[in-house]
């Protein structure tokens, strides 16, 4: 009978132990298949992220054939606080935009990592001083090669005169990079 009970035991032990595991296995069979239904190059909505790698930038925009905008900023800026939160965060979460611009940020003033476009590690400081940017906020429009496309914005005299200048760059610079994307492909 004591023989009985503790095969018993064990055995209760050994359901427990598979049901408490199922949940965690159903979670994570979950999670995995969120990850493989979200495309390699999906826009995160609501985020202005900071350059970490502009060849991997290069690639989505290619995908897209869209032009990259590069938000400089400095830390306690708070007229690049006023473009970002106020103008460019916004832009993201309009879908309308995935396909004509490919948005990141740089802090001029950091020493953070960052891979340029030929691959090099450089920081984000040093990627400023090459593009020349003296004052912040400036955005820059680039192509996949971190070639200027459309003229830069820097400051912010009005924000209410800002998203019009934005907006008219931004298609300046996506019709530049399709144009050049037709004239390579002839």
């Amino acid at each position: 009978m004591e023989r009985r009970q503790a095969e018993m035991k064990t055995w209760e032990l050994r359901f427990a132990k598979f049901d408490f595991a199922t949940p965690k296995l159903a979670l994570l069979a979950a999670i995995l298949a969120w990850l493989a239904a979200t495309p390699a190059g999906a826009v995160e909505r609501g985020v202005l992220p900071m350059a970490r790698d502009f060849t991997k930038v290069a690639r989505d925009a290619a995908a897209r054939r869209a032009a990259i905008l590069v938000l400089f900023s400095s830390a306690g800026c708070h007229y690049c606080a006023q473009v970002r939160d106020g103008f460019l965060i916004p832009t993201t979460r309009n879908a309308d935009y995935d396909d004509k611009v490919v948005m990141v940020e740089i802090d001029a003033g950091s020493t953070q990592r960052l891979v340029d476009f030929d691959g090099r590690v450089t920081t984000h400081a040093e990627f400023a001083s090459r593009y020349q940017i003296s004052m912040t906020p400036t955005i820059k429009f680039l192509d996949t090669r971190g070639r200027e496309v459309a003229l830069p914005l820097v400051g912010i005299a009005n924000p209410d005169f800002y998203g019009g200048p934005l907006d008219e760059a931004i298609h300046a610079a996506q019709a530049r990079v399709r144009g050049e994307a037709r004239t390579a492909a002839n």
